[in-house]
Protein backbone atom coordinates (compact mmCIF):
# COMPACT_ATOMS: atom_id res chain seq x y z
CA UNK A 1 0.00 0.00 0.00
CA UNK A 2 2.87 2.39 0.79
CA UNK A 3 4.38 1.68 -2.61
CA UNK A 4 1.04 2.45 -4.36
CA UNK A 5 0.65 5.72 -2.49
CA UNK A 6 4.20 6.72 -3.47
CA UNK A 7 3.47 6.03 -7.19
CA UNK A 8 0.26 8.06 -7.06
CA UNK A 9 2.03 10.94 -5.36
CA UNK A 10 4.69 10.91 -8.09
CA UNK A 11 1.89 11.34 -10.84
CA UNK A 12 0.40 14.45 -9.27
CA UNK A 13 0.11 17.34 -11.83
CA UNK A 14 1.00 15.28 -14.92
CA UNK A 15 -2.40 15.98 -16.58
CA UNK A 16 -1.90 19.74 -16.57
CA UNK A 17 0.79 19.90 -19.30
CA UNK A 18 -1.29 17.60 -21.50
CA UNK A 19 -4.35 19.79 -20.97
CA UNK A 20 -2.37 22.90 -21.81
CA UNK A 21 -1.01 21.29 -24.98
CA UNK A 22 -4.52 20.25 -26.05
CA UNK A 23 -5.79 23.76 -25.26
CA UNK A 24 -3.12 25.35 -27.46
CA UNK A 25 -3.76 22.87 -30.29
CA UNK A 26 -7.51 23.43 -29.97
CA UNK A 27 -7.01 27.18 -30.18
CA UNK A 28 -4.93 26.80 -33.31
CA UNK A 29 -7.52 24.48 -34.88
CA UNK A 30 -10.41 26.77 -33.96
CA UNK A 31 -8.75 29.70 -35.66
CA UNK A 32 -8.03 27.68 -38.79
CA UNK A 33 -11.57 26.26 -38.80
CA UNK A 34 -13.12 29.70 -38.41
CA UNK A 35 -10.96 31.03 -41.26
CA UNK A 36 -11.95 28.06 -43.44
CA UNK A 37 -15.63 28.54 -42.63
CA UNK A 38 -15.36 32.24 -43.46
CA UNK A 39 -13.68 31.51 -46.79
CA UNK A 40 -16.25 28.82 -47.58
CA UNK A 41 -19.08 31.19 -46.68
CA UNK A 42 -17.68 33.90 -48.94
CA UNK A 43 -17.29 31.36 -51.76
CA UNK A 44 -20.87 30.17 -51.32
CA UNK A 45 -22.14 33.73 -51.34
CA UNK A 46 -20.18 34.41 -54.54
CA UNK A 47 -21.49 31.21 -56.16
CA UNK A 48 -25.06 32.07 -55.18
CA UNK A 49 -24.68 35.60 -56.53
CA UNK A 50 -23.17 34.44 -59.82
CA UNK A 51 -25.82 31.73 -60.14
CA UNK A 52 -28.56 34.30 -59.63
CA UNK A 53 -26.92 36.57 -62.20
CA UNK A 54 -26.59 33.69 -64.68
CA UNK A 55 -30.26 32.72 -64.30
CA UNK A 56 -31.27 36.36 -64.73
CA UNK A 57 -29.13 36.82 -67.84
CA UNK A 58 -30.39 33.52 -69.26
CA UNK A 59 -33.94 34.80 -68.78
CA UNK A 60 -32.94 37.66 -71.09
CA UNK A 61 -32.00 35.15 -73.80
CA UNK A 62 -35.26 33.25 -73.31
CA UNK A 63 -37.24 36.50 -73.52
CA UNK A 64 -35.76 37.31 -76.94
CA UNK A 65 -36.25 33.75 -78.23
CA UNK A 66 -39.88 33.79 -77.10
CA UNK A 67 -40.49 37.13 -78.82
CA UNK A 68 -38.94 35.90 -82.07
CA UNK A 69 -41.13 32.81 -82.09
CA UNK A 70 -44.46 34.07 -80.77
CA UNK A 71 -44.63 37.88 -80.74
CA UNK A 72 -45.80 39.10 -84.14
CA UNK A 73 -44.98 42.72 -83.27
CA UNK A 74 -41.36 41.97 -82.35
CA UNK A 75 -38.92 43.21 -84.99
CA UNK A 76 -35.28 42.24 -85.46
CA UNK A 77 -32.60 44.81 -86.36
CA UNK A 78 -31.62 45.14 -89.99
CA UNK A 79 -28.15 44.15 -91.18
CA UNK A 80 -25.71 46.99 -90.48
CA UNK A 81 -28.00 48.66 -87.93
CA UNK A 82 -26.98 49.51 -84.38
CA UNK A 83 -27.66 46.83 -81.73
CA UNK A 84 -31.29 46.94 -80.66
CA UNK A 85 -32.17 47.30 -76.97
CA UNK A 86 -34.84 44.80 -75.98
CA UNK A 87 -37.51 45.89 -73.54
CA UNK A 88 -37.13 43.49 -70.59
CA UNK A 89 -39.97 43.54 -68.04
CA UNK A 90 -38.94 43.99 -64.40
CA UNK A 91 -36.10 42.26 -62.58
CA UNK A 92 -35.08 38.62 -62.20
CA UNK A 93 -33.65 37.42 -58.87
CA UNK A 94 -33.52 41.10 -57.87
CA UNK A 95 -31.09 41.72 -60.75
CA UNK A 96 -31.58 44.32 -63.43
CA UNK A 97 -31.22 42.71 -66.85
CA UNK A 98 -30.12 44.66 -69.93
CA UNK A 99 -30.57 42.90 -73.28
CA UNK A 100 -29.41 43.85 -76.76
CA UNK A 101 -29.69 42.02 -80.08
CA UNK A 102 -27.58 42.72 -83.15
CA UNK A 103 -27.73 41.55 -86.75
CA UNK A 104 -24.47 39.82 -87.67
CA UNK A 105 -25.46 39.22 -91.31
CA UNK A 106 -26.44 36.01 -93.08
CA UNK A 107 -29.58 35.61 -90.89
CA UNK A 108 -27.34 35.32 -87.80
CA UNK A 109 -28.14 37.38 -84.71
CA UNK A 110 -26.28 37.94 -81.43
CA UNK A 111 -28.27 38.21 -78.21
CA UNK A 112 -26.33 39.86 -75.35
CA UNK A 113 -28.02 40.02 -71.93
CA UNK A 114 -26.16 41.41 -68.89
CA UNK A 115 -27.20 40.92 -65.26
CA UNK A 116 -24.81 42.95 -63.07
CA UNK A 117 -21.42 41.21 -63.51
CA UNK A 118 -22.55 38.33 -65.73
CA UNK A 119 -22.91 38.57 -69.52
CA UNK A 120 -24.07 35.95 -72.02
CA UNK A 121 -23.36 36.01 -75.74
CA UNK A 122 -25.81 33.83 -77.64
CA UNK A 123 -25.60 33.51 -81.43
CA UNK A 124 -28.68 32.24 -83.24
CA UNK A 125 -29.59 31.63 -86.88
CA UNK A 126 -33.05 31.99 -88.41
CA UNK A 127 -34.24 29.82 -91.26
CA UNK A 128 -35.63 32.30 -93.79
CA UNK A 129 -36.68 30.71 -97.06
CA UNK A 130 -38.77 33.60 -98.36
CA UNK A 131 -36.27 33.98 -101.22
CA UNK A 132 -38.02 31.00 -102.83
CA UNK A 133 -40.89 33.40 -103.56
CA UNK A 134 -38.68 35.71 -105.63
CA UNK A 135 -39.00 33.77 -108.91
CA UNK A 136 -41.87 31.92 -110.53
CA UNK A 137 -39.63 28.81 -110.66
CA UNK A 138 -36.62 28.01 -108.49
CA UNK A 139 -34.58 24.81 -108.78
CA UNK A 140 -31.02 23.61 -108.14
CA UNK A 141 -31.75 21.02 -110.84
CA UNK A 142 -33.31 21.21 -114.32
CA UNK A 143 -36.31 23.15 -115.58
CA UNK A 144 -38.16 21.75 -118.61
CA UNK A 145 -40.93 23.77 -120.29
CA UNK A 146 -42.96 21.91 -122.89
CA UNK A 147 -45.04 23.27 -125.78
CA UNK A 148 -47.28 26.27 -125.14
CA UNK A 149 -45.98 26.75 -121.61
CA UNK A 150 -45.68 30.36 -120.47
CA UNK A 151 -43.78 31.56 -117.38
CA UNK A 152 -44.12 35.11 -116.03
CA UNK A 153 -41.89 36.05 -113.13
CA UNK A 154 -38.50 34.54 -113.91
CA UNK A 155 -36.79 31.15 -113.71
CA UNK A 156 -33.87 30.66 -111.29
CA UNK A 157 -31.74 27.54 -111.93
CA UNK A 158 -28.14 26.57 -112.85
CA UNK A 159 -28.73 25.80 -116.55
CA UNK A 160 -30.97 27.47 -119.09
CA UNK A 161 -34.47 25.94 -119.17
CA UNK A 162 -35.07 23.33 -121.86
CA UNK A 163 -38.10 22.75 -124.07
CA UNK A 164 -40.23 24.96 -126.29
CA UNK A 165 -41.96 26.96 -123.58
CA UNK A 166 -41.64 30.73 -123.05
CA UNK A 167 -40.24 32.53 -120.02
CA UNK A 168 -39.55 36.19 -119.44
CA UNK A 169 -36.23 35.88 -117.59
CA UNK A 170 -33.62 33.26 -116.73
CA UNK A 171 -31.56 33.93 -113.59
CA UNK A 172 -28.50 31.66 -113.60
CA UNK A 173 -27.89 30.49 -110.05
CA UNK A 174 -26.66 27.20 -108.58
CA UNK A 175 -29.10 27.58 -105.63
CA UNK A 176 -26.54 26.22 -103.16
CA UNK A 177 -28.65 27.27 -100.16
CA UNK A 178 -31.42 24.76 -100.92
CA UNK A 179 -33.12 23.71 -97.64
CA UNK A 180 -33.09 20.18 -96.26
CA UNK A 181 -36.05 17.91 -95.59
CA UNK A 182 -35.08 17.85 -91.91
CA UNK A 183 -35.34 21.63 -91.62
CA UNK A 184 -38.81 21.86 -93.09
CA UNK A 185 -40.21 18.73 -91.46
CA UNK A 186 -39.05 20.04 -88.07
CA UNK A 187 -40.69 23.39 -88.82
CA UNK A 188 -44.11 21.86 -89.54
CA UNK A 189 -43.87 19.10 -86.93
CA UNK A 190 -44.09 21.82 -84.27
CA UNK A 191 -47.63 22.55 -85.48
CA UNK A 192 -48.94 18.99 -85.04
CA UNK A 193 -46.71 17.24 -82.50
CA UNK A 194 -49.34 17.42 -79.74
CA UNK A 195 -52.23 16.21 -81.91
CA UNK A 196 -53.83 12.79 -81.70
CA UNK A 197 -53.03 11.07 -85.03
CA UNK A 198 -55.85 10.04 -87.33
CA UNK A 199 -56.23 6.45 -88.50
CA UNK A 200 -53.65 4.86 -90.81
CA UNK A 201 -54.47 5.01 -93.70
CA UNK A 202 -57.02 7.81 -93.50
CA UNK A 203 -59.69 9.06 -95.93
CA UNK A 204 -61.58 12.35 -95.83
CA UNK A 205 -64.84 12.80 -97.79
CA UNK A 206 -65.49 16.52 -98.37
CA UNK A 207 -68.71 16.01 -100.37
CA UNK A 208 -70.81 17.82 -97.74
CA UNK A 209 -68.74 21.02 -97.88
CA UNK A 210 -69.93 24.17 -99.69
CA UNK A 211 -68.32 27.57 -100.28
CA UNK A 212 -70.54 29.05 -97.56
CA UNK A 213 -70.04 26.15 -95.17
CA UNK A 214 -66.83 24.34 -96.21
CA UNK A 215 -65.65 21.05 -94.76
CA UNK A 216 -62.94 21.94 -92.20
CA UNK A 217 -59.60 20.10 -92.36
CA UNK A 218 -56.75 20.62 -89.92
CA UNK A 219 -54.76 20.91 -87.95
CA UNK A 220 -54.24 17.25 -88.71
CA UNK A 221 -51.52 14.63 -88.31
CA UNK A 222 -51.74 11.54 -90.52
CA UNK A 223 -49.16 8.88 -89.54
CA UNK A 224 -49.63 7.09 -92.86
CA UNK A 225 -51.31 7.75 -96.22
CA UNK A 226 -54.10 10.32 -96.60
CA UNK A 227 -56.77 10.47 -99.32
CA UNK A 228 -59.13 13.41 -99.86
CA UNK A 229 -62.08 12.93 -102.18
CA UNK A 230 -65.56 14.26 -102.96
CA UNK A 231 -66.91 17.07 -105.13
CA UNK A 232 -67.44 19.45 -102.20
CA UNK A 233 -65.41 22.35 -100.81
CA UNK A 234 -62.87 21.99 -97.98
CA UNK A 235 -61.04 24.68 -96.03
CA UNK A 236 -57.72 24.19 -94.28
CA UNK A 237 -57.89 25.44 -90.69
CA UNK A 238 -54.39 24.39 -89.69
CA UNK A 239 -51.32 22.52 -90.86
CA UNK A 240 -51.92 19.13 -92.48
CA UNK A 241 -48.89 16.89 -91.85
CA UNK A 242 -48.80 13.52 -93.66
CA UNK A 243 -46.09 10.93 -92.93
CA UNK A 244 -47.03 8.82 -95.95
CA UNK A 245 -48.44 9.85 -99.35
CA UNK A 246 -51.28 12.24 -100.15
CA UNK A 247 -53.80 11.77 -102.98
CA UNK A 248 -56.46 14.41 -103.70
CA UNK A 249 -59.02 12.93 -106.09
CA UNK A 250 -61.07 14.38 -108.94
CA UNK A 251 -63.24 17.48 -108.49
CA UNK A 252 -62.14 18.46 -104.98
CA UNK A 253 -62.11 22.17 -104.17
CA UNK A 254 -59.71 23.21 -101.41
CA UNK A 255 -59.45 26.64 -99.84
CA UNK A 256 -55.84 26.77 -98.63
CA UNK A 257 -56.71 29.62 -96.25
CA UNK A 258 -53.05 30.62 -95.69
CA UNK A 259 -52.19 27.15 -94.35
CA UNK A 260 -49.74 24.42 -95.40
CA UNK A 261 -49.97 20.80 -96.50
CA UNK A 262 -46.67 19.06 -95.70
CA UNK A 263 -46.14 15.48 -96.89
CA UNK A 264 -43.10 13.30 -96.23
CA UNK A 265 -43.92 11.08 -99.20
CA UNK A 266 -45.45 12.09 -102.55
CA UNK A 267 -48.44 14.25 -103.50
CA UNK A 268 -50.79 13.68 -106.42
CA UNK A 269 -53.64 15.99 -107.38
CA UNK A 270 -56.05 14.37 -109.81
CA UNK A 271 -58.01 16.00 -112.65
CA UNK A 272 -60.47 18.74 -111.83
CA UNK A 273 -59.08 19.88 -108.48
CA UNK A 274 -59.55 23.57 -107.74
CA UNK A 275 -57.68 25.73 -105.23
CA UNK A 276 -58.88 28.89 -103.52
CA UNK A 277 -56.90 31.41 -101.49
CA UNK A 278 -53.20 31.22 -100.70
CA UNK A 279 -51.06 28.54 -99.10
CA UNK A 280 -48.18 26.09 -99.38
CA UNK A 281 -48.16 22.52 -100.70
CA UNK A 282 -44.84 20.86 -99.88
CA UNK A 283 -43.60 17.29 -100.31
CA UNK A 284 -40.28 15.67 -99.59
CA UNK A 285 -41.02 13.41 -102.55
CA UNK A 286 -42.55 14.09 -105.95
CA UNK A 287 -45.53 16.37 -106.64
CA UNK A 288 -47.82 15.49 -109.56
CA UNK A 289 -50.14 18.39 -110.26
CA UNK A 290 -52.58 17.46 -113.03
CA UNK A 291 -55.71 19.30 -112.05
CA UNK A 292 -56.72 20.60 -115.50
CA UNK A 293 -58.00 23.71 -113.75
CA UNK A 294 -56.48 26.78 -112.14
CA UNK A 295 -55.52 28.25 -108.81
CA UNK A 296 -56.95 31.46 -107.37
CA UNK A 297 -55.81 34.47 -109.47
CA UNK A 298 -56.11 36.61 -106.33
CA UNK A 299 -54.05 34.17 -104.25
CA UNK A 300 -50.54 32.76 -104.03
CA UNK A 301 -49.95 29.02 -104.13
CA UNK A 302 -46.47 27.65 -103.42
CA UNK A 303 -45.65 24.16 -104.72
CA UNK A 304 -42.39 22.61 -103.54
CA UNK A 305 -40.68 19.22 -103.79
CA UNK A 306 -37.72 19.20 -101.41
CA UNK A 307 -35.89 16.11 -102.69
CA UNK A 308 -37.63 15.25 -105.97
CA UNK A 309 -39.47 16.91 -108.87
CA UNK A 310 -42.61 18.94 -109.48
CA UNK A 311 -44.61 17.68 -112.48
CA UNK A 312 -47.35 20.08 -113.64
CA UNK A 313 -49.66 18.88 -116.41
CA UNK A 314 -52.76 19.45 -118.49
CA UNK A 315 -53.13 23.16 -119.10
CA UNK A 316 -53.11 24.35 -115.50
CA UNK A 317 -53.04 28.08 -114.79
CA UNK A 318 -51.10 28.62 -111.59
CA UNK A 319 -50.67 31.86 -109.68
CA UNK A 320 -47.77 31.78 -107.24
CA UNK A 321 -44.38 30.03 -107.31
CA UNK A 322 -42.93 26.56 -107.85
CA UNK A 323 -39.72 25.06 -106.44
CA UNK A 324 -38.32 21.59 -107.12
CA UNK A 325 -35.03 19.94 -106.26
CA UNK A 326 -34.33 17.50 -109.11
CA UNK A 327 -36.62 18.91 -111.79
CA UNK A 328 -39.47 21.32 -112.43
CA UNK A 329 -41.47 20.25 -115.48
CA UNK A 330 -44.49 22.01 -116.99
CA UNK A 331 -46.43 20.34 -119.81
CA UNK A 332 -49.15 20.95 -122.37
CA UNK A 333 -50.09 24.61 -122.21
CA UNK A 334 -49.52 25.31 -118.51
CA UNK A 335 -49.26 28.95 -117.42
CA UNK A 336 -47.40 30.02 -114.31
CA UNK A 337 -47.56 33.63 -113.09
CA UNK A 338 -45.64 34.90 -110.06
CA UNK A 339 -47.96 36.89 -107.80
CA UNK A 340 -47.43 38.74 -104.52
CA UNK A 341 -47.33 36.88 -101.21
CA UNK A 342 -50.43 37.88 -99.22
CA UNK A 343 -49.96 40.63 -96.66
CA UNK A 344 -50.83 38.33 -93.75
CA UNK A 345 -48.08 35.95 -94.88
CA UNK A 346 -47.84 32.18 -95.29
CA UNK A 347 -47.07 29.40 -92.86
CA UNK A 348 -43.52 29.03 -94.17
CA UNK A 349 -40.05 29.83 -92.74
CA UNK A 350 -39.70 33.56 -93.30
CA UNK A 351 -43.26 33.76 -94.58
CA UNK A 352 -44.25 35.94 -91.60
CA UNK A 353 -47.01 33.77 -90.18
CA UNK A 354 -47.61 30.41 -88.57
CA UNK A 355 -45.24 28.36 -86.43
CA UNK A 356 -41.66 29.55 -86.28
CA UNK A 357 -40.13 27.52 -83.44
CA UNK A 358 -37.97 25.34 -85.62
CA UNK A 359 -36.77 28.17 -87.87
CA UNK A 360 -34.56 29.22 -84.97
CA UNK A 361 -31.28 27.47 -84.14
CA UNK A 362 -28.88 28.31 -81.29
CA UNK A 363 -25.34 28.30 -82.66
CA UNK A 364 -23.26 29.24 -79.59
CA UNK A 365 -23.95 30.13 -75.95
CA UNK A 366 -21.05 31.71 -74.06
CA UNK A 367 -21.01 32.92 -70.43
CA UNK A 368 -18.70 35.69 -69.20
CA UNK A 369 -18.93 35.75 -65.37
CA UNK A 370 -16.40 38.56 -64.85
Amino acid sequence: MKLLRKILRNEAGQALPMALVLLVLGGLLVGTSVSLMHTNLKANIMVDRKTSELYAADAGVEQVLWNIQYNDSFTLPAEGAEPQVVDFPGTINDKMVNVTISNEGGNIYKITPTAEGTTIECYISLLDLSWLFDSAITSPGDVDLKNNVSITGGVTCPDEPTGQGDYDEWIQDSVDNWPSAEQLSAFYWEDVKDLTPVSNPHTIDISSGTEINPYSIGPLYAPGDLTIWGSGVARLDGTVYVKGNLVVKDSCTINLNGQTIFVEGTIEFKNGCTFLGSGCIIAIGQIIFKTNGETDPEGFIFLMSINDKVDIRNGDSIYGAVAGDALVELKNGCDLTLTDVPEDGLNFPGGDSGSSSSQLEILTYTIDPS
